[in-house]
């Protein structure tokens, strides 16, 4: 346990960080943002400094299938960090953010879309989705529906009484 302590203390006294080219960074000091940091060796005061990194590389976030009126809709969406900052700072969780988005959107342009056209769909979501990437530091690439499929009720239960099954 006190080798541990001990370990972590020293971790913090680190005089340099990496950050790797499918990450960005930015430097706090003294608690405050001080500047955006691409791929390279940086020098850091030790705990003065802190260096917070993001990966930058592109990554998909499932859509989960939601039933929206006589709709069965799902699909999935490509982005990536375009500025670490706004994205550390303004968002806590990336793919929470996109999925919750996503989900309230669908439903709207699903009822205001008379003739649903997949392409058309996925043109207006990403449209919306890239105004909303530009405002929290991520650049949305792309949105593919992967289910659009209309639902129906089929009735389960009879009007007749239940009977054993013959043999």
């Amino acid at each position: 346990m006190m080798w541990e302590a001990i370990l972590i203390f020293l971790k913090s006294l680190t005089a340099y960080t990496i950050v790797y080219p499918n990450e960005l960074a930015v430097r706090i000091r003294g608690g405050v943002w001080h500047s955006d940091l691409d791929a390279g060796f940086y020098w850091q005061w030790p705990i003065y400094d802190s260096i917070w990194k993001v990966t930058a590389v592109t990554q998909v976030k499932e859509i989960p299938a939601q039933s929206i009126g006589q709709w069965v809709v799902s699909g999935i969406v490509e982005y990536s960090v375009a500025d670490a900052k706004k994205a550390l700072f303004g968002v806590e969780d990336f793919d929470e953010k996109i999925r919750t988005w996503t989900m309230g959107l669908l439903p709207r342009l699903l009822f205001e879309i008379e003739n649903v056209v997949i392409w058309q769909l996925e043109e207006v979501v990403l449209d919306e989705l890239s105004n909303f990437g530009d405002d929290n530091g991520l650049t949305i690439t792309d949105f593919r529906i992967t289910t659009l499929a209309k639902h129906r009720a089929i009735r389960l239960i009879t009007n007749e009484p239940i009977t054993e099954a013959k043999e």
